[in-house]
């Protein structure tokens, strides 16, 4: 799938899920970048703890709508009083942060893949290891 598409689609969704809404106040900028930390830390923990890049916990899902048939694509819904394996990991809170900043990007309409794509070319100019950096 096209990178600017899934941005689209995670901003749409996040939009449907009230992190935008109106009513409790709009998040500030600011805000919305310190949850992209949480979700650094939250991977940061997952390795502190050794657990896996990616496992599963079993949650209770009250609040979910039915299975959707294999026919219909990769989104698996579920209904009321149902219990689902939730995705959990490193690699998982990795991509929870890249989801928050395709929102934010896709928010204020700015062009994420493009700036990542630029910001790559002019790394290929760097020196080894930006000079010396230790970290």
């Amino acid at each position: 799938m096209e990178f600017n598409k899934i941005q689209r689609m995670v901003h749409k969704l996040a939009v449907k899920k009230g992190w935008w809404s109106q009513d409790d106040g709009r998040k500030s900028d600011t805000e919305a970048i310190m949850l992209v930390v949480t979700e650094l830390a939250e991977a940061v923990e997952e390795i502190r703890n050794d657990k896996p890049p990616v496992y599963c916990s079993t949650i209770a899902t009250p609040h979910m709508l039915v299975p959707t048939d294999a026919a219909r694509g990769p989104l698996v819904r579920f209904k009321s009083g149902t219990t689902v394996n939730k995705p959990e990991g490193t690699l998982i809170e990795l991509a929870d942060a890249v989801i928050r900043i395709m929102d934010l990007c896709e928010k204020h309409k700015w062009d994420l893949e493009k700036a990542i794509l630029t910001k790559h070319e002019f790394n290929k100019t760097r020196s080894h290891r930006h000079g010396g950096k230790k970290l």
